[in-house]
């Protein structure tokens, strides 16, 4: 019962806030919350079908696939030498199929050394 208690009381001084705020301010505010419940929402599905995403990467020669979680969601990956762009292509298209999300994807190679150290720190490895 405490916790819940807190929680209301959380929550009552945030509206207060809320209430503070001009026009642009809640508006900008209104925009960014929901952007992130529908990032949530694409977050829960990849959850959701793991183990199906992770077949498919396998079958194009993915591997190291990282979540990149910013104003959209991105996956990095690395693809097995043998592999083309017809790969990452048939993979992109399956990825985004599964997931109904219009992703990106990210192919390790193509990043110079700071790019992908920068991108690293912020995914998540499947």
């Amino acid at each position: 019962m405490g916790k819940n208690m807190m929680n209301q009381t959380t929550l009552n001084k945030f509206m207060q806030e809320i209430e503070q705020l001009n026009l642009d301010e809640k508006l900008s505010l209104s925009k960014h919350l929901i952007k992130n419940v529908q990032l949530q929402k694409y977050l829960d599905i990849i959850n959701n079908n793991k183990d199906k995403l992770l077949k498919i990467c396998s079958h194009y020669g993915a591997y190291n696939i990282h979540l990149i979680k910013s104003e959209q969601i991105d996956f990095l990956v690395t693809l097995e030498e043998n592999r083309s762009l017809l790969d990452l292509g048939g993979l992109l298209m399956e990825l985004r199929a599964l997931l109904n999300y219009d992703l990106n994807l990210i192919s390790e190679g193509g990043l110079k050394p700071e790019d992908k150290e920068k991108l690293l720190k912020e995914a998540i490895l499947l």
